[in-house]
């Protein structure tokens, strides 16, 4: 979502409802420091660290290893499938960078349910955003559920709940794989969280460089942009060994 820096102000919380029993905490209070490990089974619903700086040297490193990503993926999707159990979810997501993730999540999800895509120009672009390719599927009276890449400033993630909970559905929730919180604008109620990640360039799993590397298995922190030119495919594949 948008990627701007901004200052310390917060927005409204945008409102939602959820499916089924409330939760207090939004699946936030749960497994937020450094020392958390991979494994989710006590802390099902909080989030992940994603890692430490391991060699300031590397123009680019592995920030979160492809079989982390994957089991973290299938314990988000375990969870999900319990939230919605005996509903027809619609998942939501936007392109291009949440495609990835969302392919996964939904082959782990043991539930019927419907996907539909949408693109937003960010605030990045313009100053503010605005719908460029909108949902083919009704949702009025469907329960829906965002699932991102990655949740930065929050300000187009807020605009975007803005426009679905206009349209009355079911419910609205929000499930993302990255959560940069540090660099965050607007107060989000983020539902679901794979990991939390601090305020570096990340490409891989769906996250892009110049619209290359979304494909990369696993996600590369990237210290030194320059370093990619002119074979970012080349410098990636030396740093997944």
């Amino acid at each position: 979502m948008a990627r701007r820096r901004g200052g310390p102000r917060r927005a409204a919380r945008t409102a939602i409802t959820h499916p089924g029993r409330a939760r207090r905490c939004g699946g936030r209070c749960l497994a937020r420091g450094p020392g958390v490990r991979g494994d989710a089974r006590r802390h099902r619903r909080g989030p992940l660290a994603a890692g430490n700086v391991t060699d300031v040297t590397a123009p680019v490193e592995v920030r979160i290893p492809q079989q982390r990503l994957q089991r973290r993926v299938a314990v988000l999707a375990a969870d999900i499938t319990r939230a919605y159990a005996r509903t027809h979810p619609v998942f939501v997501t936007v392109l291009k960078g949440g495609t990835v993730f969302l392919a996964d999540l939904v082959r782990h999800v043991g539930l019927p349910l419907s996907v539909d895509l949408l693109a937003i120009s960010g605030y990045r672009e313009a100053g503010t955003a605005r719908i460029m390719k909108d949902l083919d599927l009704d949702i009025t009276g469907r329960h829906v559920l965002v699932v991102e890449d990655i949740v930065d400033t929050g300000l187009t993630m807020a605009y975007l709940l803005q426009v679905l909970a206009a349209r009355r559905p079911a419910s609205l929730r929000v499930c993302t794989l990255l959560d940069r919180s540090v660099r965050r604008i607007a107060d989000l109620p983020l539902d679901w969280v794979g990991f939390e990640v601090g305020d570096e360039f990340l490409v891989g799993y769906g996250l892009d460089w110049n619209e290359r590397l979304r494909q990369l298995p696993a996600i590369l922190a990237v210290h030194d942009a320059s370093a990619l030119e002119p074979d970012p495919e080349r410098v990636a594949k030396q740093a997944l060994r």
